[in-house]
């Protein structure tokens, strides 16, 4: 009976954990098809669990560092600026 609690007790952490493991999620999806020389508009979307924030894009001077996206690969780069939604303010008690 003891052996069944601590089981209990572990898998109930271990449950939390592995919950908090991938609390963002990021994916990107093109408009269209890419063929060579042409330019693709990407859209990317985050989604996170409630009490989680990203920074914005672009660096609002002093306190935390802007959220980055890198575009990695032989044949592709960034073209233009990115766009970004209107940004929820919320205060941040690091800063």
């Amino acid at each position: 009976m003891k052996h069944k609690r601590i089981i209990l007790i572990i898998l109930t952490f271990a449950t939390v954990i592995w919950g908090q493991m991938n609390p963002v999620t990021v994916s990107a999806s093109a408009r269209s098809a890419a063929r060579a020389g042409e330019v693709v508009h990407v859209e990317m979307t985050a989604e996170m669990e409630h009490e989680w924030h990203i920074y914005a894009l672009h660096d609002a001077g002093e306190g935390p560092i802007a959220t980055v996206i890198t575009i990695n690969g032989d044949y592709v780069s960034r073209q233009g600026k990115i766009d970004e939604p209107e940004p929820i303010e919320k205060y941040d008690e690091g800063f």
